[in-house]
């Protein structure tokens, strides 16, 4: 019995010299993996670790200071050298120096970018809420918008309408040339809205204007199979045609829009096009040389 009282002595005795040194042992305070030597040292306080804010900020490289008139801890953090950080910075400020004043700025500014093929000078123009939207397709491409021809020649603000919410509505031509003339247009609507002192674009949409045609000039046609579909505010598919002189197979998209017949026979509807179908497209106007190359269907007739 003596030798189980001896024994719980000793372990009461360990165990609250063990305390001591435990609370005693001073809280290491580490800055990115760096121990820093502090005047006044880390505290528990009901549970919680305090530190001197001045150690930890100054690690960081922030400036830190008190204000005795107003009791206020001010850090301002330092600003960062790293190229990524500068590049980002560096852009910042050309957005803002590019922010339009005035609604017509918004709309010439964002038609020289679609004329200059700059995607990033039509991106400072949008909205924050456009931007979000449209800043993964800008990346896809590059920032380079558009195709080599046909190219953006010239563009004509044609009408501007102040809306019911002091917004402005513009109607945008841009004129299309391709190396063997005139290539239509594309009839822009942009929607201007106004973000305390700036003016932004909030919404696109786009039209494309045929050239005129002379009568005895029948519409280019292709005769391919569907390849593949792809529904949104205007339907797309990719028509795949004959061999091209390089073997390459002839490969296009084709736009669909209200204007857009659709014929089995007499009548159809965009549903009725299926994968694996033979048709005959008549084009509104003339292709997009790029490849897959790009184009605007007036009919598609689906042969049986």
């Amino acid at each position: 019995m003596k030798r189980w009282s001896v024994a719980i002595v000793v372990l009461v005795l360990l165990a609250a010299l063990t305390a001591q040194v435990w609370a005693a042992s001073p809280i290491r305070l580490l800055v990115n993996g760096t121990a820093v030597d502090t005047d006044v040292s880390p505290q528990v306080n009901n549970g919680r670790v305090l530190v001197p804010i001045r150690w930890v900020a100054q690690s960081l490289g922030a400036n830190v200071d008190w204000d005795e008139k107003t009791r206020s801890v001010k850090i301002d953090a330092p600003q960062s050298t790293s190229p990524q950080t500068s590049l980002q910075r560096q852009i910042s400020l050309l957005q803002q120096a590019l922010a339009p004043k005035t609604p017509e700025e918004a709309a010439k500014t964002w038609a020289e970018g679609v004329k200059m093929r700059n995607g990033a000078l039509q991106f400072a123009v949008l909205s924050p809420e456009l931007q979000e939207q449209k800043q993964a397709g800008y990346e896809s491409i590059g920032w380079v918008t558009g195709v080599s021809s046909p190219w953006v020649e010239s563009y004509n603000i044609t009408s501007k309408t102040e809306t019911a919410d002091g917004s402005w509505e513009y109607q945008v031509q841009l004129i299309l040339k391709t190396s063997t003339g005139d290539a239509g247009s594309t009839m822009a609507t942009l929607l201007i809205k106004q973000y305390e002192d700036s003016w932004f674009i909030a919404q696109i949409s786009e039209k494309h204007l045929p050239s005129v045609s002379k009568p005895d000039i029948p519409l280019p046609s292709l005769t391919g199979t569907v390849k593949k579909i792809e529904p949104g505010d205007k339907t797309r598919f990719l028509l795949e045609g004959a061999p091209m002189s390089n073997d390459e197979p002839l490969l296009v998209w084709i736009t669909i829009d209200e204007d857009t017949q659709i014929a089995i026979e007499q009548s159809g509807e965009v549903s009725d096009l299926k994968i694996g179908q033979k048709v005959t497209v008549e084009l509104s106007g003339p292709m997009l040389e790029s490849y897959p190359a790009q184009a605007a269907g007036s009919s598609v007739r689906i042969q049986n």
